[in-house]
């Protein structure tokens, strides 16, 4: 074991405007990312490691490995969740506003904004549907590209150590990290019919747990109750079928409730993000160039718009008064929220995605498609003014490096994700490619006055392709075994000790080739974790660790 060096000239070289990149050591094939301690990483290659001990001696909490599989079972999860198969009494406590649901589609709005969305859908009448399916071009290869995974995608609630996790057919499960339970049931999760294609969830971030959910239709907002539940108890965070009681019985009836919100014309959802006081909840889509505000307890819509194609990530500033919105093309678009004034900032180099905003909102920055670049910008007047420009750019060109170990990896190079710690001293990257090296995670700590600094603290690496996980496994895993068509819709959940007894399954054949171990899927911090930042990645094995980042 060996904790990772940050490297001394990597810092002073970004005003600069030198593409020298850090000098970080990497970890080897053989470690895992404990933590960080002290502005270093630590690397464990064993349950005895020496880091282990420093990790205690300093007050670090070993967060459970949550798992969950590449597929669930359709047949179990439908007959629990088939809206015909429940009791009039379940019915009436899990939607007592079912009725109103069905009437979604007739929620009144204002004749300008449904006006706005009209014209769109007549557009597509007066033969310029081609125009639309290019608009569709983004979100196909969203789905596509979330469907790799058995995790989507995951959110943290804001005040509790709670998790959202969207698995890949569409289902939402709660898990409750200091407990140790899942809600509802494993299997089960959250789900209905209104819940498909699955991109994005939010939590309010004041008042009851509320769970936003982006669907293809619109927004499936659930209120839950977690302190009446049947939770799980024990700590084994993987999914096991036959140690939970059934979330809707007749018995704990009417712990999670759902309102459908849709606007008609207003579909393949893609992003949602909730204004810092949970008032309002913005709604963009991958196909249209308008955006939806939400105000969730009048239950009216407003829609604003600008020339764009469709929205790729919507961001408001920490203290409410902008609102970002990252077009599907090369388009930042940023809104005053007072007044709903808007303003384009064209992006030259590529989609803009990822924006951060540092936490007094006075700059923000992003990545973009296809770019090794992170742009930083900054607000140079007040609201209600737009008035900002392009401070400068870093670079994180790709490199060939080799470990202690003497294994040759690539790192850096094209930005595929980025996560900012919301304290603003930590930012996370995931890079494109499924190389060696890919699998990393770069961390940098960042001071933010005057001007944002990035000093490299090292990389992240998490689990390893495991041949003994239960079947199938996501495609990209040396040892998944293909499931026949037919077979496929009789597809059950397995654990890992009846998964090795069965015979099929005890001699898994490694296939060839030196693909990276699984990547990170989605990266995301705590919006609240007192000793530092909680850096949380979902893994292409469906794996979602926990990297504490202890400083300060």
């Amino acid at each position: 074991m060996r904790a990772a060096s940050p490297g001394g000239t990597f810092a002073n070289d970004v005003q600069s405007g030198k593409t020298e990149s850090t000098k970080c050591s990497l970890p080897d094939p053989d470690e895992v990312t404990l933590c960080e301690l002290n502005g270093a990483l630590e690397n464990i290659k064993s349950n005895d490691d020496p880091a282990l001990e420093r990790f205690a001696k300093a007050g670090g909490i070993l967060y459970p490995s949550i798992k969950l599989p590449y597929e669930v079972d359709d047949a179990s999860r439908t007959s629990s969740h088939s809206y015909a198969n429940w009791s009039s009494k379940t019915r009436s406590s899990v939607y007592p506003i079912i009725s109103h649901i069905t009437s979604l589609d007739f929620w009144i709005a204002t004749q300008a904004h449904l006006k706005a969305i009209a014209e769109n859908a007549c557009r597509l009448m007066n033969g310029k549907a081609n125009i639309q399916l290019q608009h569709m071009e983004y979100y196909t290869t969203l789905l596509q590209d979330m469907q790799r995974a058995p995790v989507r995608t995951l959110a943290w609630h804001h005040s509790r150590q709670v998790l959202a996790i969207v698995h890949r057919q569409d289902s939402v499960h709660i898990y409750d990290v200091v407990a140790e339970r899942w809600f509802p049931r494993p299997t089960l999760g959250l789900n209905h019919p209104y819940q498909r294609d699955v991109t994005c969830a939010v939590w309010n971030p004041h008042g009851a747990p509320v769970l936003a959910v982006g669907s293809k239709y619109g927004v499936c907002l659930w209120r839950l109750l977690f302190e009446q539940t049947g939770f799980q108890q024990g700590g084994d965070a993987n999914f096991d079928r036959d140690t939970v009681p059934a979330l809707f019985d007749e018995v704990h009836p009417g712990y999670a409730w759902m309102n459908f919100l849709r606007v008609p014309g207003f579909e393949s959802i893609t992003t949602l993000a909730w204004s810092p006081d949970g008032q309002f909840l913005a709604m963009g889509s991958g196909t249209n160039s308008a955006i939806i505000i939400w105000d969730v307890a009048a239950e009216v819509p407003t829609s604003i718009s600008r020339p764009c194609k469709g929205t790729a990530e919507l961001k408001w500033s920490p203290d409410g008064m902008f609102l970002i919105q990252a077009c599907t093309t090369h388009r930042l678009i940023i809104w005053e929220t007072r007044t709903w004034e808007g303003k384009s900032l064209p992006t030259h180099h590529g989609r803009p995605h990822s924006v951060c905003w540092m936490p007094d909102s006075k700059m923000f920055m992003f990545a973009m498609e296809g770019s090794d670049q992170i742009s930083v910008w900054q607000m140079n007047s007040p609201p209600p003014h737009l008035e900002c420009k392009d401070v400068y750019t870093l670079p994180v060109p790709m490199r060939i490096s080799r470990t202690s170990a003497g294994t040759m990896l690539k790192v850096g190079g094209v930005i595929k994700r980025m996560s900012f710690d919301p304290t603003g001293e930590r930012l996370a990257l995931a890079f494109e490619g499924d190389h060696l090296g890919a699998e990393l995670i770069y961390l940098l700590a960042v001071r933010t006055r005057p001007l944002p600094k990035f000093q490299p603290l090292g990389y992240i690496r998490g689990p390893k392709w495991n041949p003994r996980e239960p079947q199938p496994q996501p495609p990209r895993s040396p040892y998944r075994q293909e499931v026949d068509a037919p077979e496929r819709g009789h597809t059950r959940i397995t654990t890992t000790s009846n998964w090795e007894a069965s015979p099929q399954n005890q001699r898994p054949v490694e296939r060839s080739g030196n693909n990276a171990p699984p990547l990170p899927m989605a990266l995301g911090f705590h919006p609240q974790f007192g000793r530092g930042a909680l850096l949380t990645v979902v893994w292409e094995n469906g794996k979602i660790g926990c990297v504490p980042l202890y400083f300060g």
